[in-house]
């Protein structure tokens, strides 16, 4: 008995969680969009990572459900995300044209 309480007890977490990201996202959507921007100097790039860290955070609620502060949480997973993508682009060869 004790088992099924505490699934329903993760259900309802996880339910609540997902609701906060996805209220924190629509309310403060401009916010994380400047941010990526920062990162990027890019519109679709930015908005690419805004949606990579959505799912990467949806994926993590499904793992753990008992996050404290969703927003400092979201936020942290944004610029990391942000962070990563950047490390990526400096390592990538870039063409010089060579003209005569």
């Amino acid at each position: 008995m004790n088992i099924i309480f505490n699934r329903l007890q993760t259900r309802k977490k996880l339910k609540n969680n997902v609701n906060a990201l996805e209220q924190l996202v629509t309310h403060e959507y401009e916010k994380m969009y400047r941010i990526a921007l920062s990162y990027t100097h890019h519109r679709d790039d930015a908005l690419d990572l805004i949606q990579t860290s959505f799912n990467k955070a949806l994926l993590s609620l499904q793992k753990n459900s008992d996050i404290q502060n969703i927003q400092g949480w979201y936020y942290r997973i944004l610029i990391n995300t942000c962070k990563d993508a950047w490390r990526k682009k400096q390592h990538e060869p870039t063409s010089i044209d060579i003209s005569v």
